[in-house]
């Protein structure tokens, strides 16, 4: 097999994963992206379980799909790195650079109280 075919075989699997998700899955499973890439920096799939709330369905691997839908909507991109991977036995994941990125957004906040003022930043007391 050569890798022309090897990445064909790959983008046919895709597909039929892809259709044969629900949809309604698959629009949550979009949303569950979307916050997690409100919330990380970069990330691989296995937070979107975690941080993104998605819950799982008969077909986990429908996920892909929809890495590559938020990425073509400018929300996430592909990084050259993996990460090993709780939910797939330790395999190497793809991590996803956000494009989202907002470290004010909900539970994903750096700090748990203002920074301090310019004055007080060597007593590092608050604003």
């Amino acid at each position: 097999m050569s890798l022309t075919d090897a990445f064909a075989a790959r983008d046919r699997a895709l597909r039929q994963v892809d259709e044969h998700a629900d949809e309604a899955w698959k629009q949550q499973a979009l949303e569950a992206v979307k916050r997690t890439a409100q919330q990380l920096p970069d990330f691989i799939s296995d937070r979107v379980w975690d941080v993104g709330g998605l819950e799982s369905t008969r077909e986990d691997r429908a996920l892909g799909p929809v890495f590559l839908r938020a990425a073509r909507l400018g929300w996430i991109e592909k990084t050259d790195r993996v990460r090993p991977s709780v939910r797939s036995h330790g395999s190497g994941k793809t991590v996803w650079r956000s494009r989202l990125f907002d470290p004010g957004f909900g539970s994903g906040q750096l700090f748990s109280m203002p920074p301090a003022a310019p004055g007080n930043a060597i007593s590092g007391e608050a604003a």
